[in-house]
């Protein structure tokens, strides 16, 4: 085990509040910039840093939220800049306004290049061939290289919406918080429009996440994020910005019907057969070495019995373990173990209430 804070692409911190960028070059930094957030009368927090610099405020209606004019403001500046953005919002109809807003003040149709401009045109295209069709708001927003990604699409359409953007055509793509650990769409500025997924503040590790996504390998020297923070925020995101992750735990160590179902996939695999087979298996978990072994012990054995006796596996003469073919069918199902066994309950009482009279008739004996 070693510890390492390498990373290919250097990554510029930074926290947006009241339209005032503030630096944090690294996590040192950014503890030590959290540290300066001094609270007042009222349990206010208030900056005691000075910003680097401060976004210019605008004059539009719908512009008038500090933590939007930031947003659309820091995405305009790096699209101009030639560069990919990727914003985080907290729903999904927030990623499809925040597109909208970013779309009206980047460069129009008409002064984009026609290469591009027919890139995109394609992309629409094939948009529109899908069998959802195509998304007003994608018809209004992909012209000027910006989209949202977020799980109301189709596969088909993340699909063809993340190529462009890997690509080029794109510049600007808006997804939910979500997503940050299901996408692969690395981006020379990561915003944040929010530390929120839905009303409950994100973690630690959902923010290192997001912020993981700033800079590409080979195309970018650089990365920054920029987390927007309001003021009825502000005491929170300061916790969580001098937060630790959390210690990595084994997820076999929530209850024992986890323990049932790692059981009965490496059973149905044939992985395992006997108790050695088990017993090496479970030596080489990270249940192995973060939890007590009697406790783990006692937990193996009784997760085995609930398996025999929900005939999920059996055991021959020479007391090797094989899985049945319901046992195979709760594995492939994707249920837990008791879930399986009730729903095997519910199919066999239905059964019982019908008889068949021929492949094509049946009668109820309700």
């Amino acid at each position: 085990m070693y510890r390492t804070f390498y990373r290919p692409v250097p990554v510029e911190e930074h926290l947006v509040h009241e339209n005032k960028i503030y630096l944090a070059s690294s996590t040192r930094s950014v503890l030590n910039t959290a540290s300066r957030l001094q609270p007042t009368s009222g349990n206010i927090v208030e900056l005691g840093s000075q910003p680097i610099r401060t976004i210019q405020t605008s004059q539009h209606k719908e512009l008038r939220d500090p933590v939007l004019n930031a947003v659309v403001a820091l995405a305009n500046e790096t699209v101009i800049a030639g560069y990919g953005v990727l914003v985080f919002c907290n729903s999904r109809q927030g990623c499809e306004s925040d597109a909208r807003l970013i779309s009206k003040v980047l460069p129009q149709v008409n002064e984009v290049d026609s290469t591009v401009l027919e890139k995109r045109t394609d992309l629409l295209g094939d948009l529109r061939s899908l069998p959802m069709g195509l998304d007003h708001n994608l018809a209004e927003t992909i012209p000027v290289g910006v989209a949202f990604h977020h799980a109301g699409m189709t596969t088909e359409e993340r699909d063809l919406i993340s190529t462009a953007y890997d690509s080029g055509v794109l510049k600007a793509i808006v997804a939910t918080c979500s997503l940050a650990a299901g996408i692969n769409l690395p981006a020379r500025r990561v915003i944040l429009h929010n530390a929120r997924m839905g009303r409950n503040l994100i973690g630690p590790s959902m923010l290192r996440q997001m912020r993981g996504r700033a800079g590409r390998k080979g195309k970018d020297e650089i990365g920054e994020t920029y987390l927007c923070c309001r003021k009825s925020d502000l005491e929170d995101v300061v916790e969580l910005m001098r937060a630790d992750l959390p210690h990595i735990s084994s997820s076999l160590t929530t209850d024992k019907h986890r323990i049932q179902r790692a059981l009965l996939e490496a059973v149905s695999i044939r992985l395992i057969n006997s108790r050695e087979s088990i017993s090496d298996y479970i030596r080489k978990t990270l249940l192995n070495l973060s939890g007590e072994s009697d406790m783990i012990r006692e937990r193996v054995e009784s997760s085995l019995q609930d398996l025999l006796k929900m005939e999920f596996i059996q055991c021959d003469d020479s007391e090797s373990f094989v899985a049945t073919q319901l046992g195979k069918a709760v594995v492939a199902s994707s249920l837990e173990p008791e879930d399986g066994a009730f729903v095997h309950r519910e199919l066999q009482r239905a059964l019982q209430a019908f008889v068949m009279v021929s492949p094509l008739k049946f009668f109820s004996s309700f």
